[in-house]
């Protein structure tokens, strides 16, 4: 009770009237999602606002809601093309957006966060392999670009440093796991990123992580076809002393 305490009287936040409070929640949460992106030059004359409002459809936020588990969730969209009346264009991620940002003296104090991931068509097929040598002698070799949603969650999770527990579910539409002309093993393209850790210095915490790629359809049933669950045991009193268990799975989609 003593930290909440010293929390609330060190925050110019909480130390305001709860009317005016309620004001300044209200601006920050609606619209409820927010692109986290820089505004590129060629961008302005697709939305006029700086800071564009997400732009998905009532499915996709119906798919969200019905996931929701008492977590916090955050949405972040990955290489998913933006489309206006002048154009299309696939926005850089490479920043927190403003409202995120805002709400930080509350998120910082997370112990469970969920992201939900829609990925666009780049994102599911993975960068461009390289190919040293010609014909049947072709071998592709790893991309040594760093996979976007692992920047962006890097640069996410290190404003929450608290964090104990992360959940993160990749959906994609069923018309999509369809329709995409993806390879038999459908994360084949996003395999880089399964095997990248989640964990870095700054989340000491962080001890599950679970990863989850789901096809939803528009009735807000999904089916889960990877998961790959990740929990950290302690060895004793240093950060340092860690056992990684980790187990996987996969599903089919019918």
């Amino acid at each position: 009770m003593q930290q909440l305490s010293d929390f609330v009287s060190q925050s110019p936040l909480l130390a305001l009237p709860r009317e005016l409070r309620d004001e300044i929640y209200s601006y920050m949460v609606l619209p409820q999602h927010v692109y986290t992106a820089t505004p590129k030059p060629s961008s302005h004359s697709l939305h006029r606002s700086r800071l564009a409002a997400r732009l998905n459809s009532n499915l996709e936020e119906s798919i969200e809601s019905a996931k929701d588990d008492g977590s916090v969730r955050i949405t972040v969209e990955i290489l998913v093309l933006i489309r206006g009346s002048m154009g299309s264009y696939i926005p850089s991620r490479d920043k927190p957006s403003p409202r995120f940002l805002a709400m930080l003296p509350l998120l910082r104090h997370l112990k469970k966060v969920k992201f939900l991931v829609w990925g666009g068509w780049d994102f599911w097929f993975g960068p461009p392999k390289r190919r040293p040598g010609s014909g049947r002698h072709q071998k592709a070799l790893p991309s040594v670009e760093q996979n976007p949603l692992s920047i962006a969650l890097k640069t996410l999770m290190s404003y929450l440093p608290n964090v104990e527990e992360v959940n993160i579910d990749l959906l994609m539409h069923i018309r999509d796991y369809w329709n995409l002309d993806l390879p038999d093993i459908k994360w084949a393209g996003i395999e880089g990123w399964l095997l990248e850790p989640i964990y870095q210095a700054s989340n000491v915490h962080l001890r599950k992580v679970h990863r989850r790629l789901m096809a939803c359809n528009a009735d807000n049933q999904s089916a889960t076809f990877y998961h790959k669950l990740e929990i950290r045991n302690d060895l004793g009193h240093s950060n340092s002393r860690l056992l990684l268990h980790t187990s996987e799975g996969t599903g089919e989609v019918s």
